[in-house]
């Protein structure tokens, strides 16, 4: 196996989250995990029973995928990071790895949200090709007269409740809900769906991160009552700034099987802050 190889860690074999870790060492009887940026171990996972998937790429662009069960042995800090020395496996399974988890979001805890409408096989390869976004939240402020209370209670209830709602996202994907009438503003045909471009900004911990992603939607649900439409789509590559133009786009491929990392560490985070706060 190549160093640094990922490796999906969670504490049950039905896991709620799991933890994308990288191999950094390979010892006679142990293996060194490098844990996500800002997971801290503790004394408790000392022992704890783990359960692991990782995938060997062979020939032609074909992966293996194994799993196996482990038990933390200990931990460690270097580099202001943790890893994680787990017992070697005595057995493996030749097994797919279950799809990435996802979880529950609002449009609210994004900084800035943007989505595009493209053709399939159109090109984008400079920021001036980008077509002007179908959505855009927050929505931009407005230097506004005076209002009464009546108005001002309005446009709060508004902002409540956006055309496009972000329902759940994984680091492989997001479903959103478009409104019957921005569905119809919009002509959406679901049996020849656009393909979308998603612009996301959110806090990394004291980090931004921006992300602009070619999502494909994958799957649709219409609610017969209201008409409003949950889409789910699949990340498909991610676009970042060539560093010898600003300007140009450089596309690089998603793994189906690995995710958007960016993505990948924010919910497990995400999920990590709930599960201690006894949410879930």
């Amino acid at each position: 196996m190549a160093e640094r190889s990922k490796f999906e860690l969670s504490f049950s074999d039905q896991p709620k989250f799991a933890a994308i870790c990288t191999l950094i060492d390979v010892k006679k009887n142990s293996l060194s995990l490098e844990l996500p940026l800002k997971v801290t171990p503790t004394s408790e996972w000392i022992g704890k029973k783990i359960f692991l998937y990782f995938s060997i790429s062979q020939e032609k662009n074909k992966k293996i995928f194994y799993f196996f069960e482990s038990r933390i042995l200990n931990y460690f800090s270097e580099l202001n990071g943790y890893y994680l020395e787990i017992e070697f496996p005595s057995t493996m399974e030749i097994k797919q790895k279950r799809r990435h988890f996802r979880i529950e979001a609002k449009n609210s805890e994004f900084e800035r949200l943007m989505l595009y409408l493209i053709k399939p096989e159109q090109e984008i390869n400079e920021i001036k090709d980008l077509p002007k976004p179908i959505f855009v939240y927050p929505p931009k402020k407005e230097k506004e007269k005076e209002k009464g209370k009546e108005g001002e209670e309005d446009k709060k209830a508004k902002e409540t409740t956006p055309p496009i709602q972000i329902v759940n996202i994984s680091a492989g994907g997001i479903r959103l809900k478009f409104s019957n009438k921005i569905k119809k503003a919009l002509s959406l045909d679901m049996e020849n769906p656009p393909d979308v471009l998603l612009y996301l900004s959110f806090l990394d911990g004291k980090r931004k991160k921006k992300l602009l992603l070619w999502c494909r939607p994958r799957n649709y649900f219409e609610d017969f009552v209201t008409r409003d439409i949950e889409v789910g789509m699949e990340f498909i590559k991610e676009a970042s700034l060539d560093p010898k133009d600003k300007k140009r786009l450089v596309w690089r491929k998603i793994s189906s099987e690995e995710g958007q990392d960016d993505l990948a560490k924010w919910v497990f985070l995400k999920n990590l802050r709930l599960i201690q706060k006894g949410i879930k």
